[in-house]
């Protein structure tokens, strides 16, 4: 209790009857199941009794797993103050996230307290068998695992997590004895069972807040701009009525910033909130680093401020203007040279894919298909290997190998104590270490352009010279943390004095209005530190303008809600932050006119109505997402996960003829498995770090603006902030989307069900080289269709087209797999489209043929296909002939989760 009451500052402080339930039930050790709504304090729940069991040596290792990287730095902040209060040995908390080192892994897995993402650790499982054992084996150290916030996992997230958790549960049995504790926490849990494979054995507790009763006005607005509006309008109502902490949430970030801009206005009537607290600016503040030096200095702190700032500070090389000699650590720079590797490896594979379709071809035939770079790294393959495409992916994968491991030799001859010895920024010794290496100019490109000076990286930073971090800003809570509590002392009023809050722009209020803050998740992690603690302690009116980002995370409070209509679980997230005050909080819904009727009838005029049987009520009235429960694919990929561990792997139960026959069908089809729990699609990155699907990003795009992606994981770069595109009108937008013309020489490989209905892939047809081909293929298959032929004929097509037999049986529905373009065009459609500079790579694509007279969401909607969370329509594409002349070919359909198109297909070539 005490400790309870420590992490609170509250001396009074009591748990709630499902905390003081979930601590006894995980003392006991007994794992648990706690769904409980927003504020209930579920994290505390059972973190609180774990850290119990750490301090009393009955546990020795914890894993939290987080949906989002967002929510994971959230929490790993708490479990800093939990290890602070219990006087675990620093550091007790390690991060798992991507792109980490190998040492710098293992440091991570040996804190007391790991946190992580799911997607970072399949990242590094997928990396190679080193970073596999490494991960492994410090995760079954692990005697309890707590999934937090898992209603974010819904869908097919939630079996790569199932999966997850179950191969840890089969390797700690083999080698431990005994399974870890696996604790589940939520907000709702899905009545559809996506979630229940999680832990189904675990002790199952219900939780609410602790919360007083809630005035809630339910309006109806159908018109989008009458509904932005009315979210304006209602903040300032719940204001005048008294309420002194409003929360506005909106259902995407664009209308956020616009509701944020429309209660504080803008240019000279809004002004910069001065008046910030002390404590926040020193919690989330940030100060020039030059000057945080120069205070240091002041108070005879200098020399230490300065080893702190070289080591802690992450420093792109590009802002030396003078040149270096430092030691960089030779891991690093093999890492960097590794992935680069493999991926063009990886799209050498593709290349050559379509260029021999599988079949044999000799290096003269090839060379006229490849370019400079591409036939560089072919002449580095053993003579004779050069003859069809499995003999080259075997030599290419072994040869990558040998590469990559004399690389690594290379460096740690020439690594000494202080790492390798680079003069930086340009790095001329890699020239001569690295030189004769495939690749190594474009390495020591993006080396030289992306390479960050930081603790991790360098051997020793003290060659830094302190002018190169001059226009960098520095976090005040970083700053201070190098300091001891005397130093702190001292620096305190100075730091204060010259601090700023990070979220410049986003504390604004009129001079005769109200004071407003925005948070959504378009806006950069560093701005948005800070803003919900800054809300919840304030003591003047204040509106937090938000979007879902508020449904999770941090804990607080508001008197007032205005929100507009989303699914009945996200209400009931949102609703849960009023009323916390005791009675009296006010609430206003505005909904579209169904769900207002559905409402309306469930509470049939009554005026009082019980939180639990308002849940009931919302959730039946408001929209429900829908998800897919299971893919075979995801079954498959986690079946090359366990082939990835090697002999461990072995030792794990086999999942399936039917799963290791479509993993082989994959693994021939070149197909790039998606490990991670989240979607193959990849992002464009703006302005500030935030990344926005492609779909959306583009329609603010121009060529001018869009440059190449310094990560695997996007598509583009966009040099522009979401700031700007907010208020892009719609004429000035553009459609984005699938071009079928140019996609079609880039697609490798095609699914169909065989004559046992077993999935295969094969590749595309030499008649089917380009769309027109394909077309005059559709155009057969739309005959026998509208004729009613004998289905026997669709196997004569088959065979006519040299395709295996039973490749077209379900031409209603087709599955293909390469790389995507994109065209993107004018939203008034006056102009011709343009062809998106970079593509979409490694995509499964469901095509559905748009057939004379009929319509293809007529198939999704029988099969209940239509408007599935985890998937993208292009409904821009069949608008714009799918960058084809003449009419549509039909509708495309992307994944945003991966194994979500095959199981679309499955569902409906199965019916």
């Amino acid at each position: 209790m005490n400790r309870f009451q420590v992490f609170l500052e509250n001396d009074e402080a009591e748990p709630l009857c499902h905390q003081a339930e979930a601590f006894r039930e995980v003392l006991s050790g007994r794992a648990v199941r706690l769904e409980a709504g927003t504020a209930s304090g579920k994290t505390l729940s059972v973190a609180l009794p774990l850290f119990e069991k750490l301090e009393r040596g009955k546990t020795r290792r914890i894993l939290f797993l987080y949906p989002t990287l967002a929510l994971m730095e959230d929490q790993r902040r708490v479990m800093d103050r939990l290890a602070e209060i219990y006087g675990l040995e620093e550091p007790a908390v390690g991060t798992i996230r991507g792109g980490m080192s190998c040492s710098s892994v293992a440091a991570a897995l040996g804190r007391k307290v790991i946190v992580a993402t799911p997607d970072a650790v399949y990242w590094f499982l997928r990396k190679n068998v080193k970073y596999s054992h490494l991960l492994i084996y410090g995760l079954l150290l692990a005697d309890e695992i707590v999934v937090d916030e898992a209603h974010l996992f819904a869908g097919l997230p939630a079996q790569s997590l199932t999966a997850f958790l179950d191969r840890l549960r089969a390797l700690r049995e083999r080698y431990i004895g005994e399974p870890p504790k696996v604790h589940v926490l939520t907000a709702t849990w899905p009545d559809d069972g996506t979630l229940d494979g999680l832990n189904p054995d675990a002790v199952s507790i219900s939780g609410s807040s602790l919360v007083g009763d809630v005035n809630l006005e339910v309006s109806r607005a159908d018109d989008p701009v009458e509904r932005s509006q009315a979210l304006i309008q209602g903040a300032m109502e719940l204001l005048d009525a008294g309420c002194e902490k409003v929360l506005l949430v909106s259902n995407s970030a664009r209308s956020a910033h616009i509701a944020f801009d429309g209660i504080t206005g803008s240019g000279k009537e809004a002004r910069r909130l001065e008046e910030v607290p002390d404590n926040f600016k020193l919690t989330f503040g940030s100060i020039d680093a030059l000057e945080a030096v120069r205070i240091a200095e002041g108070v005879g702190l200098g020399e230490p401020a300065l080893d702190a700032l070289r080591g802690d500070m992450p420093l792109g090389v590009r802002r030396l203007r003078k040149s270096i000699v430092i030691g960089v650590r030779g891991e690093v720079i093999a890492r960097g040279y590794g992935e680069l590797l493999e991926r063009r490896v990886r799209e050498l594979k593709s290349e050559l894919w379509k260029a021999t379709r599988g079949d044999v071809a000799s290096y003269d035939v090839l060379k006229a298909k490849l370019s400079q770079d591409q036939r560089a790294v072919l002449d580095e393959l053993p003579e004779g290997k050069v003859t069809d495409y499995a003999a080259i992916k075997s030599a290419l994968e072994s040869w990558a190998g040998q590469v990559q491991g004399r690389v690594e030799a290379e460096l740690s001859v020439n690594e000494g104590e202080e790492g390798v010895r680079l003069t930086l920024p340009k790095m001329p010794e890699l020239e001569g270490l690295l030189g004769r290496f495939p690749l190594a100019r474009d390495f020591l490109r993006e080396l030289r352009r992306n390479f960050v000076l930081e603790g991790e990286s360098l051997a020793n930073a003290q060659g830094i010279p302190v002018e190169a971090y001059r226009g960098t800003r520095l976090s005040v809570a970083k700053f201070m943390s190098w300091f001891g509590e005397e130093a702190r002392e001292r620096l305190r009023q100075s730091v204060v004095e010259k601090a700023e809050h990070r979220a410049v722009g986003k504390i604004k209020r009129r001079d005769d209005g109200p004071l407003a803050i925005l948070y959504s998740g378009s806006m950069p992690r560093h701005a948005r530190e800070g803003l919900i603690p800054l809300f919840d302690r304030l003591r003047v009116p204040v509106v937090l303008v938000s979007t879902s980002a508020v449904e999770v995370g941090v804990d607080f409070g508001a008197d007032g809600l205005v929100t507009e209509e989303c699914s009945g679980s996200s209400f009931l997230q949102r609703f849960g932050r009023v009323g916390r005050r005791g009675d009296g909080a006010r609430a206003k819904l505005i909904l579209k006119a169904a769900s207002y009727s559905s409402f309306s009838d469930g509470v049939e005029k009554r005026a009082v109505v019980e939180r639990s049987e308002l849940s009931d009520i919302v959730k039946s009235a408001l929209p429900k997402p829908i998800f897919l429960r299971e893919s075979l694919y995801v079954h498959a990929v986690q079946s090359a996960v366990t082939r990835q561990l090697g002999e461990v792997g072995e030792e794990l139960p086999s999942p399936g003829e039917m799963v290791e026959s479509l993993a082989g069908e994959l693994r021939s089809a070149e197909v790039e498995l998606a490990y991670g729990l989240r979607g193959t699609m990849p992002g464009v990155q703006l302005r500030g770090g935030v990344s926005k699907g492609p779909f959306y990003a583009l329609r603010f795009a121009d060529y001018e603006r869009l440059f190449p992606p310094e990560s695997p994981f996007e598509l583009a770069r966009l040099d522009r902030a979401f700031e700007e595109i907010v208020y892009t009108s719609r004429e000035d937008q553009r459609d984005v989307f699938v071009d079928l013309q140019h996609t079609w020489p880039l697609v490798r490989s095609m699914a169909y069900l065989n004559g046992a209905e077993e999935l295969r892939m094969t590749r595309l047809p030499g008649v089917w080289s380009d769309l027109d081909g394909f077309l005059k293929t559709l155009g057969v298959l739309e005959r026998i269709r509208r004729e009613s032929l004998p289905r026997e004929l669709l196997d004569a097509v088959c065979e006519h087209e040299s395709l295996p037999s039973g490749a077209l049986t379900y031409p209603d529905a087709m599955l293909f797999y390469g790389d995507v373009a994109l065209s993107w065009r004018a939203a008034g459609m006056s102009d011709r489209p343009e062809l998106v500079p970079y593509r979409l790579r490694d995509q499964w694509m469901l095509l559905l043929p748009l057939w004379e007279g009929e319509d293809a969401g007529a198939l999704l909607s029988k099969q209940g296909a239509e408007n599935l969370e985890g998937l993208f329509y292009d409904h821009d594409g069949l608008r714009h002939g799918n960058g084809c002349a003449g009419r549509a070919v039909g509708l495309v359909i992307l994944e945003e989760q991966a194994g979500a198109c095959l199981a679309v297909w499955e569902r409906l070539v199965r019916g």
